[in-house]
């Protein structure tokens, strides 16, 4: 038994969705409507918390142009390039209209290829890349080359059974991922509801909640806690607001200071390893990071994002588009702004000072005059920070964690998927029954 190697096109059927107009669309079901997936629903599995019903869709279309178990839908049209080819597996009896921004894939009936093993190949590193190469793209949009598509080799063994145990395989490493994805989820919800009491000061450290007379009126803020003051940004900073240096980035080089950009932090206030850069040090010697040095973004549509630096994150300047606030430390813990800045009361900020009609922008003065309040206590602040310290511990563990995992899965995918690594059937399916017998 060997591998074998044939033209996606004869391999494999595809359609495309369903187009409808505007009027057609309710956000809610309604009798003789049909729910339609759309590209919203395609995430890294189908997520179907987004509703959109359409009305007047005939029995035709809903049977051409739907889908169900063992089909592949894919991203097929988007302003995002890089979600060109994203795809999710239908593994359920249901029937799922989809939009015409979508594709569907499933093996011919004749086909010696298993839906799940399609998927597996269709979504690994080396196809997902080669897709987004070569997406067409007109207007802005990002397009689903199907020619180019239909004319791939698709490599696959030829014993149906070690399809099945390497689809099995990439499939536990997805499980495992989504488990501690939600995991992640699920803690920070709870992280989330206990900053917005403690950060309002509503409830204690100790976990007790205050009472109406530990509190005093403010009359732009309402309830503040004796002992806290309402303030600014800028009336706990040193040096509020400066912008960064507007400079060529270089390929990073031992030695020479980081050059941190916008993209360079994600959504939780990390900075990314992945495609570093530097800056020339002439450049660079005037917006050199100092510890707890706190940057916010300041336009498109990463705008609010912040990072607190760290010095063991290595010597580093920061970029154009991120403004730099420095802390007066006798009056705020670098840390409890930290948490501020992920806080409900810095997301409300954060909309009402975005633009309407154009580009999202917050400048320094703005970002200055974010208002919120603090105890005045620095132990305090130190309290209510190793309050959530836990949560941001175990969340980075759980985050390392999925980086491994998809490492793993990815060089699974480089040797399975190719046939450099043969499956032993037999011992996978015991191991599989181990773990069944486990659960």
């Amino acid at each position: 038994m060997g591998f074998k190697k044939e033209k996606f096109k004869k391999l494999i059927e595809h359609k495309s969705g369903y187009t409808w107009s505007k009027e057609q669309e309710l956000d809610k079901f309604e009798p003789k409507t049909v729910r339609v997936l759309t590209v919203t629903n395609i995430q890294e599995k189908l997520d179907l918390n987004s509703e959109l019903y359409l009305k007047d869709v005939k029995v035709k279309d809903r049977i051409e142009k739907s889908v169900s178990k063992n089909w592949t839908i894919a991203v097929s049209s988007n302003g995002n390039r890089k979600r060109i080819g994203n795809a999710i597996f239908i593994s359920d009896d249901t029937d799922y209209l989809f939009a015409s921004f979508l594709t569907a894939f499933k093996p011919k009936y004749d086909a010696d290829i298993t839906p799940e093993y399609f998927f597996q190949w269709f979504s690994s590193y080396f196809v997902q890349g080669r897709i987004t190469s070569v997406s067409e793209g007109t207007t802005g949009l990002g397009n689903l080359d199907i020619r180019y598509l239909r004319n791939m080799d698709i490599e696959y063994p030829d014993n149906m059974a070690e399809q099945t145990a390497i689809a099995s395989i990439l499939s536990k490493v997805d499980e495992a991922i989504q488990a501690t994805q939600n995991s992640i989820k699920a803690a920070e919800k709870l992280k989330r509801g206990l900053m917005q009491n403690l950060l309002s000061g509503k409830l204690k450290p100790d976990g007790s909640w205050r009472n109406e007379d530990e509190f005093y009126k403010d009359e732009k803020f309402g309830n503040v806690p004796k002992g806290w003051d309402y303030v600014k940004l800028r009336d706990v900073c040193t040096k509020p607001g400066e912008y960064g240096a507007n400079a060529s980035a270089i390929p990073f080089e031992e030695g020479f200071p980081r050059y941190i950009r916008i993209t360079d932090i994600d959504d939780f206030g990390n900075l990314i390893e992945e495609g570093k850069v530097g800056i020339e040090l002439d450049k660079a010697k005037n917006y050199i990071l100092n510890e707890d040095d706190f940057l916010f973004a300041r336009t498109g549509d990463t705008v609010g994002k912040s990072l607190l630096y760290k010095e063991k994150m290595g010597k580093a300047a920061y970029a154009g588009y991120l403004i730099k606030f420095t802390f007066n430390k006798q009056l705020i813990l670098p840390e409890y702004f930290n948490l501020i800045a992920k806080s409900d009361f810095f997301e409300a900020f954060k909309v009402a000072m975005k633009r309407v009609g154009a580009k999202p922008n917050i400048n320094s003065r703005e970002y200055s005059s974010f208002k919120f309040i603090v105890p005045k206590n620095i132990d305090e602040q130190q309290v209510i920070y190793n309050k959530i310290k836990p949560f941001e511990e175990e969340k980075k563990c759980k985050e390392t964690k999925i980086k491994k995992l998809q490492k793993l899965k990815k060089s699974l995918m480089q040797n399975l998927l190719t046939g450099k690594v043969r499956v032993d059937v037999e011992k996978t399916n015991q191991i599989f029954n181990e773990i069944s017998k486990v659960l």
